[in-house]
C-alpha cells in the first residue's frame, strides 16, 4: 500500500508487476496482509481496509476490490488472518473479526486503551496487545 495505490514489485528485479490506482490514503503505516489469493490493506489514517484479488498484470480494475469495510479501522497495526478469518483492531481499541473471503462481519469489541502493535495469531488464538501492557486473548472457534 502506497500513499495512492495499491501495487506490487517482484523482489528479484523491482519490476511493478500490478497496481490498483486510486486509493487515497496519503499516509501509509500498515504493511499488506497476504491469504486467500489476496491482498489486505488499510488505505491510512484510519481509511478503509480493502480485500483486492490481484489476479492480473498491469492496473488493476476497481472491480479486484473483493470487500471494502470502513468502520473503526487501523492507522497503524496491520490486519492479521487466521484460517478463513480476518481480524484487526483500530488505534483506539475496537477489535473485529470478519470472514477473510467475503468481509462478513462475525463480531467487534471495544477492548479498550491506546494500540499500535499488529494482532498476532497463533495456535487457534489472536493476542491484542496494546501500549499499556494489556493483553486480550481471543480464541477462533469455527475457524476452518
Amino acid at each position: 500500500m502506497g500513499g495512492n495505490q495499491v501495487d506490487a514489485y517482484d523482489p528479484a528485479t523491482g519490476k511493478q508487476l500490478w497496481f490498483l490506482p486510486g486509493i487515497r490514503g496519503g499516509r501509509t503505516i500498515t504493511g499488506p496482509t497476504l491469504a486467500h489469493g489476496m491482498v489486505y490493506a488499510t488505505q491510512g489514517q484510519r481509511g478503509p481496509l480493502l480485500a483486492v484479488r490481484p489476479g492480473a498484470a498491469g492496473e488493476l480494475s476497481p472491480d479486484e476490490i473483493a470487500w471494502k469495510r470502513t468502520e473503526s479501522t487501523p492507522d497503524s497495526p496491520c490486519p492479521v488472518v487466521w484460517k478463513d478469518l480476518i481480524f484487526w483492531v483500530s488505534d483506539n481499541g475496537i477489535a473485529q473479526c470478519c470472514d477473510a473471503r467475503t468481509g462478513e462481519p462475525k463480531w467487534q469489541e471495544r477492548l479498550g486503551g491506546d494500540f499500535k502493535a499488529s494482532p498476532v495469531a497463533a495456535d487457534g488464538r489472536v493476542y491484542f496487545l496494546n501500549r499499556s501492557g494489556v493483553c486480550t486473548a481471543v480464541y477462533c472457534i469455527g475457524a476452518r
